[in-house]
């Protein structure tokens, strides 16, 4: 009897997560993953229930199933095929047949294709059918479709089809079944499964957890999960009875994105569903990101932490400067120049007039006017000048928004003209950081 192992793979897209029990059977993985692959032992309950229990028809389909007329008739088919006894072995070689269990030429793994699995209560278990057209294939992407078959009174019924899930709209892509485990900790396995589509550059994925928790119908915990690049899901212990979805995003492949770093995400099961509790970037290694580090902790009023980073910004010889087409000429000094402003902001707000002070004073030593970022000084100046004749933080940024819109270059030196896509496309509001 084959089974779905509760480990959660590594997905760059079209992989299978198929397998068998027996000692020879390959764990499917992408290469990405490999070093780090989980070795443990399945731990689903893969016992034969009782034929007296049994809602299941028997085996021994005596034929071959037909052919569907399309892909979209291909679940009924198989539904069809099942009632008639077909084994998982006979579902595999239909999918073959029909050309929606294959394998690409860039890859080993054959995907597509047929396991058990228990994600209902009851004594029998489900089937989980993934299938692939191989007669699309736009930038390396299948169509494809996840379909559950339960058993009811003697026949197979559909209980879950992706294609008529309206999260996905009609349109499946690179599906991949990732575990079958339990992750909500209330006794029943969930469905975890991938889906995509790749681009010209870059893949993006996402994750469905399908579950009967709470009974009822299969539904999605993770509907706010968005396609991420090139993703690597799994789930860790938590503190709670449930798991926590750690997603570590990839990179984006299109040389126009600049400069990047990998995100980890942590996803906990809060109520009903699982939501994003935090979010992990990489440190930085170049000096945009410094910068971008210290707004971040502005913006949540952390002024130790902002201070420390513009301050790296400045001095830190070990932040790379972005070598990007075209390159930004004098990068250290204009980004320097802009830290030295942001410092002068984040005095202000905690009303210290010395530091707004000593911090303009620097500013104006280090850029004098025609110096690469000297287009900074007048920003400066009008944000210090206004706080400190006024107070008033609100209108000084507005002052300091003003100055950069008579400099159009002001912003578009640090935006995604000179660091990428990927990276923050800073404005004329952005002069302060909220």
């Amino acid at each position: 009897m084959r089974c779905f192992h509760s480990l959660i793979l590594a997905t760059a897209l079209l992989l299978s997560s198929a397998c068998t029990s027996a000692p020879a059977a390959e764990n499917p993985k992408t290469p990405a993953a490999a070093p780090n692959a989980p070795t443990a032992e399945p731990t689903l309950d893969i016992a034969t229930p009782e034929p007296s229990q049994s809602q299941c028809p028997p085996l021994g389909a005596k034929h071959e199933a037909p052919r569907p007329a399309d892909f979209a008739g291909a679940a009924a088919t198989l539904r069809s095929y099942l009632d008639d006894g077909a084994s998982l072995e006979q579902i595999d070689a239909a999918l073959q047949v029909w050309g929606m269990r294959i394998t690409p030429a860039d890859r080993r793994e054959t995907l597509g294709g047929a396991d058990y699995a228990r994600i209902l209560p009851g004594p029998d278990m489900q089937i989980i059918a993934t299938l692939l057209d191989a007669n699309t294939n736009d930038s390396g992407s299948h169509a494809g479709d996840i379909v559950v078959y339960a058993c009811r009174n003697g026949h197979y019924e559909i209980v879950y089809r992706a294609l008529d899930d309206p999260a996905f709209d009609g349109y499946v892509r690179d599906p991949q079944v990732l575990s079958v485990e339990d992750v909500t900790g209330d006794g029943i396995f969930e469905l975890n499964f991938s889906t995509g589509e790749c681009g010209a550059a870059t893949c993006l994925g996402g994750i469905t957890i399908l579950s009967a928790h709470g009974g009822g119908a299969l539904h999605n915990l993770a509907p706010n999960f968005a396609y991420v690049p090139y993703p690597i899901f799994d789930f860790v212990a938590s503190k709670n009875k449930a798991m926590d979805l750690v997603v570590v995003e990839g990179m984006l492949g299109d040389a126009a994105a600049g400069p990047q770093r990998a995100l980890t995400e942590t996803w906990s099961y809060i109520g009903d569903v699982f939501t994003r509790t935090n979010e992990t970037l990489e440190p930085p290694r170049y000096r945009i990101h410094a910068l971008q580090d210290g707004d971040a902790a502005l913006r949540r009023d952390d002024a130790r932490q902002a201070d420390t980073m513009y301050r790296r910004v400045i001095d830190d010889p070990s932040l790379q400067s972005w070598d990007g087409n075209p390159s930004v000429a004098n990068e250290a000094q204009i980004l320097a120049a802009f830290a030295r402003v942001r410092l002068i902001e984040s005095a202000a707000r905690r009303g210290d007039e010395t530091g707004a002070q000593v911090s303009f004073e620097s500013l104006q030593n280090a850029a004098p006017e025609n110096s690469p970022g000297g287009m900074y000084v007048a920003v400066g100046r009008a944000l210090y000048e206004t706080w400190r004749d006024t107070k008033d933080i609100a209108r000084a940024c507005a002052a300091a928004a003003d100055s950069a819109r008579a400099n159009p270059a002001t912003t578009q030196i640090l935006g995604v003209d000179a660091f990428g896509t990927a990276n923050y496309d800073y404005q004329a509001e952005d002069m302060c950081t909220h």
